[in-house]
């Protein structure tokens, strides 16, 4: 006769493991439907309003302001002189400045400068153009040989001819630009004469 064989005792049933439970987002509160109705109307009213700006250019809202440009108006004019010499030799150069500063023997620091090449009887005509009012001062040199240089003797006396507005004279040195300044008026200025003095003793041209 056959044994059984013994049977082991039955273990504890095997389970699946529990889900794990899910995060819920938390819950925003609705707007009550009142409000909601409201937002949504205006809404409708506003985005129209917009696109319709967008689809036509020019008419999305006013104009900028336009700032309006007023540009100074500078008045200038042109300025005359007449300048009496001893001869009709050589040229004669003026220049206009507007500050002491290199008054009368600096010529770079000049604002303005004319030069007549053609003098007769003692006389000759520059024209300064484009001169603004304000004050000023004229200095002029009798340049008898041509040579573009005021001569002058080994002492540094000039030796041709100086002239300056008012008549300007300096003692034993160049005028200054206090006693040659004049004032360019915002009209028309009156032509200026100014008269070549020479050498040490300043000899004069003839004004007649």
């Amino acid at each position: 006769m056959a044994r059984s064989q013994p049977t082991a005792p039955p273990g504890p049933a095997l389970r699946a493991p529990s889900p794990v439970p899910r995060a819920r987002a938390p819950r925003v509160p609705r707007a009550p439907r009142a409000l909601a109705v409201r937002l949504a109307a205006i809404a409708l009213v506003v985005l129209p309003s917009a696109a319709a700006g967008a689809d036509e250019p020019g008419e999305a809202g006013p104009p900028a302001p336009v700032m309006a440009s007023h540009a100074l108006e500078v008045v200038v004019h042109t300025l005359e002189v007449e300048v009496h010499t001893r001869s009709d030799d050589g040229v004669v150069f003026c220049a206009i400045w507007r500050e002491p500063r290199g008054f009368p023997v600096e010529r770079a620091r000049a604002a303005y400068e004319a030069v007549a090449r053609s003098i007769e009887g003692g006389r000759t005509r520059l024209r300064f153009g484009s001169v603004e009012p304000g004050v000023a001062a004229l200095a002029c040199f009798h340049d008898e040989n041509a040579n573009d240089t005021l001569d002058t003797s080994w002492v540094g006396i000039p030796i041709e001819g100086t002239a300056a507005s008012n008549d300007a004279r300096g003692f034993m040195g160049p005028p200054r630009f206090e006693d040659a300044r004049f004032e360019i008026a915002a009209e028309s200025p009156p032509p200026l004469t100014v008269r070549m003095h020479y050498g040490l003793l300043g000899g004069g041209a003839g004004s007649d």
